[in-house]
């Protein structure tokens, strides 16, 4: 598996400076609990401390959980799993670039295709 590494760098042009403040601003807004709107079952806890947590329904029997951090960088949530119902996803990495993000609405783009617009609202 491919590593990323990110450097911050001092702002040196508005660009970086306008990424900095905006990655800033999603860090705030980012903490608390929300509820995707294509499936209220799927929900995920953000916590300020870096940790998340999800809980959703599969189908009528059976439900997925996982736990992970979450940083960002480059106006995107980064995810990564470190426990899971699924084995398989332990360690897994998913990148979802923030379309927008305010008290109550988070839109992004979904990190499988980076087309698909998926919302959530917080609970």
């Amino acid at each position: 598996m491919k590593r990323k590494v990110a450097f911050l760098v001092p702002c040196a042009g508005l660009a970086a400076c306008n990424t900095a403040t905006k990655d800033a601003e999603i860090r705030r807004q980012l903490p608390g609990t929300w509820v995707a709107d294509w499936n209220p079952s799927r929900e995920v806890e953000v916590r300020a401390d870096g940790t998340c947590s999800s809980k959703f329904t599969v189908d009528l029997t059976n439900t997925e959980t996982f736990a992970g951090c979450w940083q960002v960088s480059r106006e995107a949530i980064i995810l990564t799993v470190t426990n899971a119902s699924r084995p398989e996803a332990v360690g897994t990495i998913e990148t979802n670039g923030v379309v927008s993000i305010d008290a109550h609405r988070l839109a992004v783009l979904s990190a499988y295709d980076g087309t698909n617009l998926l919302t959530m609202h917080r609970r």
